[in-house]
């Protein structure tokens, strides 16, 4: 966390001293910054709300424990990926192609050519 805070407050000031000498295009950097920042939010409140949830419904064992934290991971990825590609995340769009690929047995990329 703290090394995520000393990038981030470099980072600002490296933009504001280089400002005058280089166009840092700052919009190109805020609109995907924040695109991520909303699905994180998202997929946070969704895993946090599963959390509440599951403590509620399944006991405190070391078995339960597992199952929460994995089914949590999963939909908490699930969401973040459905978020990632309702706000066209190049990221997200990228992994979810490979997915497809993966699961349809065809390599991401190469085109199809019919046989005739």
């Amino acid at each position: 966390m703290s090394t995520t805070a000393v990038t981030l407050i470099n980072c600002v000031l490296l933009a504001i001293f280089i400002r005058n000498k280089i166009d840092l295009e700052y919009k190109n950097f805020i609109s995907p910054t924040l695109k991520i920042a909303f699905a994180t939010i998202a997929m946070s409140a969704v895993a946090f709300t599963l959390k509440i949830l599951f403590e509620q419904i399944l006991p405190a064992t070391t078995l339960y424990l597992a199952i929460k934290l994995v089914a949590c991971a999963i939909v908490s990825l699930v969401i973040y990926f459905i978020m990632g590609k309702l706000l066209k995340l190049g990221a997200a769009e990228h992994v979810l192609e490979r997915l497809k690929g993966i699961i349809n047995r065809k390599p991401v990329g190469i085109p199809v050519i019919p046989e005739e």
